[in-house]
C-alpha cells in the first residue's frame, strides 16, 4: 500500500506543470508549493548538496509549514519530496555523530524531539 501511495505521489509530480505551481512559505531548507487553487501542496526538503539530510533546523521549518498547512480548508493532499537527486539521506551524520558523544538519558530527549519535528507531517488533515 505504501509503494502505491509513492507511486501515485511521484506520478502526479511528473504532471504537474512547473508553471502553474504557486510559490509559498519558502525558507532555505524547505519549500512549499501549491497546485489546483491551493488544493495541493507539494513540501521539499531543500538541502540538495547533503542529499537533504535532517537537521534540527530542518526539522523546525517543516514544522512550521505544517503548522501553516493545517489551517488551509482547502487543502486535499500534501506531497513531501527531496531537491536533488536523492529524497533524503536521513539524519545529517556530523549532528548523529555529535548525539553519539552525549549522555545517553540527554541523548534520549533530544533524539525524540528530533523525530518529531520530522513525524508533524502525520498532523496534516489529508
Amino acid at each position: 500500500r505504501n509503494m502505491a501511495l509513492v507511486k501515485a505521489g511521484r506520478n502526479l509530480l511528473r504532471r504537474l506543470p512547473k508553471s502553474k505551481l504557486q510559490e509559498r512559505n519558502n525558507s532555505s531548507l524547505v519549500t512549499t508549493s501549491f497546485q489546483d487553487e491551493g488544493q495541493i501542496a507539494l513540501i521539499t526538503l531543500n538541502n540538495p548538496g547533503k542529499l537533504n539530510a535532517l537537521t534540527e533546523p530542518m526539522g523546525d521549518e517543516l514544522t512550521e509549514q505544517v503548522h501553516q498547512l493545517k489551517t488551509n480548508k482547502d487543502l486535499r493532499a500534501a506531497i513531501l519530496t527531496g531537491a536533488g537527486k536523492a529524497f533524503s539521506a536521513g539524519g545529517d551524520l556530523d549532528w548523529l555523530l555529535a548525539r553519539h558523544r552525549d549522555t545517553p538519558e540527554n541523548n534520549f530527549e533530544i533524539m525524540l524531539k528530533f523525530y518529531n519535528r520530522f513525524l508533524v507531517m502525520r498532523e496534516l488533515p489529508v
